[in-house]
């Protein structure tokens, strides 16, 4: 089992460091807030991942594979959701007189709260179809023979959520 896990730890590291709509989200929640709003954020994601590889686990996250209505639902849901992020943002910044940094380095876009951050990160997360789909399609190649695969792929799940963390 150690060699699965270990192959399985690298392996999301590597994805991980392909960008993502939570990584922007994150990213841009730092800029806004600062760390701590990022951190919200990242934690937020995380929790979205870990709530995907429960539903892997116990086989809800193959519905959006298996069934492109729900897919598409999910798909849907998850763009409507960045665009009334990006335009939120956009209104606050117009409402807030557009002129962007001053020399104090404030803006008029006014940061995130944290607990604002993680729901975002969570949604993001729980939006994007892609994780469950990693879920279904890629983890059970890491799983071997003679395991119970419901503590495996939960075990698998929570590596899948703090790699970005350690990242």
């Amino acid at each position: 089992m150690t060699p699965a896990i270990v192959s399985f730890s690298l392996f999301a590291l590597l994805v991980t460091m392909a960008p993502g709509p939570d990584t922007l989200l994150v990213l841009r929640n730092c800029v806004r807030g600062g760390r701590f709003s990022g951190i919200a954020t990242a934690l937020g994601a995380a929790a979205g991942s870990l709530a995907w590889a429960v539903a892997a686990a116990v086989g809800l996250a193959a519905i959006p594979q298996r069934w492109d209505m729900a897919f598409a639902a999910v798909r849907l849901a998850g763009a409507a959701y960045l665009v009334f992020l990006g335009v939120r943002t956009l209104w606050a910044y117009r409402r807030g007189g557009g002129s962007g940094p001053d020399l104090s380095g404030e803006t008029a876009v006014t940061a995130p709260t944290v607990g604002r951050a993680f729901r975002q990160g969570l949604l993001s997360c729980l939006l994007n179809p892609k994780v469950g789909i990693f879920f279904v399609a890629v983890v059970p190649q890491f799983l071997p023979d003679g395991h119970s695969a419901l503590s495996l792929t939960l075990t698998l799940g929570v590596i899948e959520a703090v790699s970005p963390l350690c990242g």
